[in-house]
Protein backbone atom coordinates (compact mmCIF):
# COMPACT_ATOMS: atom_id res chain seq x y z
CA UNK A 1 0.00 0.00 0.00
CA UNK A 2 3.27 2.39 0.95
CA UNK A 3 4.79 1.97 -2.16
CA UNK A 4 1.64 2.84 -4.25
CA UNK A 5 0.71 5.63 -2.74
CA UNK A 6 4.68 6.72 -2.69
CA UNK A 7 4.29 6.02 -6.72
CA UNK A 8 0.87 8.05 -7.38
CA UNK A 9 2.71 10.67 -5.09
CA UNK A 10 5.94 10.87 -7.67
CA UNK A 11 3.90 10.26 -10.65
CA UNK A 12 1.61 13.05 -10.07
CA UNK A 13 4.60 15.77 -9.24
CA UNK A 14 6.16 14.50 -12.17
CA UNK A 15 2.90 15.79 -13.97
CA UNK A 16 2.70 19.01 -11.91
CA UNK A 17 6.19 19.77 -13.23
CA UNK A 18 5.83 19.01 -16.89
CA UNK A 19 5.97 21.71 -19.34
CA UNK A 20 2.94 22.96 -20.73
CA UNK A 21 4.18 21.89 -24.19
CA UNK A 22 6.17 18.72 -23.97
CA UNK A 23 4.35 16.98 -26.54
CA UNK A 24 4.71 20.21 -28.96
CA UNK A 25 8.18 20.22 -27.82
CA UNK A 26 9.18 16.45 -28.56
CA UNK A 27 6.97 17.23 -31.87
CA UNK A 28 8.56 19.99 -33.10
CA UNK A 29 12.32 18.05 -32.57
CA UNK A 30 11.21 15.16 -34.65
CA UNK A 31 10.28 17.24 -37.84
CA UNK A 32 13.45 19.41 -37.10
CA UNK A 33 15.35 15.96 -37.13
CA UNK A 34 13.43 14.52 -40.51
CA UNK A 35 14.02 17.91 -42.72
CA UNK A 36 17.09 19.04 -41.25
CA UNK A 37 18.63 21.08 -44.38
CA UNK A 38 21.93 19.84 -46.10
CA UNK A 39 24.48 22.47 -45.03
CA UNK A 40 27.61 21.54 -47.24
CA UNK A 41 26.88 19.27 -50.14
CA UNK A 42 29.40 16.41 -49.35
CA UNK A 43 29.87 17.01 -46.05
CA UNK A 44 28.87 14.22 -43.33
CA UNK A 45 27.24 16.10 -40.65
CA UNK A 46 25.58 14.09 -37.71
CA UNK A 47 23.13 15.66 -35.16
CA UNK A 48 23.66 15.17 -32.12
CA UNK A 49 20.90 16.60 -30.14
CA UNK A 50 18.06 19.02 -30.67
CA UNK A 51 16.83 20.69 -27.96
CA UNK A 52 13.18 22.39 -28.09
CA UNK A 53 12.04 24.96 -25.45
CA UNK A 54 8.34 26.21 -26.57
CA UNK A 55 7.87 28.79 -23.74
CA UNK A 56 4.15 30.10 -22.33
CA UNK A 57 4.73 33.26 -24.73
CA UNK A 58 4.58 31.65 -27.67
CA UNK A 59 8.60 31.99 -28.32
CA UNK A 60 10.09 29.10 -29.64
CA UNK A 61 14.30 28.10 -28.51
CA UNK A 62 16.21 25.76 -30.05
CA UNK A 63 19.87 23.99 -29.20
CA UNK A 64 21.19 22.08 -32.04
CA UNK A 65 24.08 19.53 -31.16
CA UNK A 66 26.71 18.63 -34.00
CA UNK A 67 28.31 15.31 -33.09
CA UNK A 68 32.27 15.05 -32.60
CA UNK A 69 32.84 13.26 -36.11
CA UNK A 70 31.10 15.69 -38.35
CA UNK A 71 32.53 17.39 -41.01
CA UNK A 72 30.91 20.88 -39.87
CA UNK A 73 33.27 24.61 -40.24
CA UNK A 74 32.80 26.73 -37.28
CA UNK A 75 33.45 29.75 -39.56
CA UNK A 76 30.49 28.77 -41.39
CA UNK A 77 27.71 28.74 -38.09
CA UNK A 78 25.94 32.00 -39.68
CA UNK A 79 25.48 30.57 -43.14
CA UNK A 80 23.92 27.42 -41.52
CA UNK A 81 22.07 29.54 -38.94
CA UNK A 82 20.25 31.31 -42.03
CA UNK A 83 19.42 27.78 -43.37
CA UNK A 84 18.52 25.67 -40.24
CA UNK A 85 16.43 29.23 -39.34
CA UNK A 86 14.37 29.07 -42.34
CA UNK A 87 13.38 25.12 -42.08
CA UNK A 88 12.52 25.58 -38.44
CA UNK A 89 10.38 28.67 -38.88
CA UNK A 90 9.06 26.10 -41.70
CA UNK A 91 8.02 23.18 -38.76
CA UNK A 92 6.85 25.97 -36.78
CA UNK A 93 4.30 26.78 -38.89
CA UNK A 94 3.18 23.46 -39.64
CA UNK A 95 3.51 21.43 -36.70
CA UNK A 96 2.58 25.01 -34.01
CA UNK A 97 0.98 27.38 -36.32
CA UNK A 98 1.43 30.72 -37.07
CA UNK A 99 1.39 32.34 -33.48
CA UNK A 100 4.36 30.67 -33.02
CA UNK A 101 8.02 32.07 -33.17
CA UNK A 102 11.83 31.16 -33.01
CA UNK A 103 13.37 33.44 -30.85
CA UNK A 104 16.93 31.60 -30.52
CA UNK A 105 19.01 29.20 -32.40
CA UNK A 106 22.08 27.60 -30.67
CA UNK A 107 24.63 25.84 -32.60
CA UNK A 108 27.29 24.07 -30.64
CA UNK A 109 29.77 20.87 -31.89
CA UNK A 110 30.24 18.14 -29.11
CA UNK A 111 34.11 18.49 -27.82
CA UNK A 112 35.08 22.06 -29.40
CA UNK A 113 35.71 24.70 -27.39
CA UNK A 114 34.70 27.78 -28.17
CA UNK A 115 32.89 27.19 -31.00
CA UNK A 116 29.08 28.01 -29.45
CA UNK A 117 27.15 30.12 -31.02
CA UNK A 118 23.90 32.00 -30.24
CA UNK A 119 21.57 33.34 -32.75
CA UNK A 120 18.66 35.86 -31.35
CA UNK A 121 15.56 36.85 -34.26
Amino acid sequence: MKKTILGMFCLLSAVSFAGDFDREEHILAGEIYKNFPVLEAGKKIIIKEIDVDIEDDKAVEVDVEFAVGSEVNIENYDAYAKQICEEINKNIKTVLGDEFKLIRLELDTSGIKNDKKIYRY
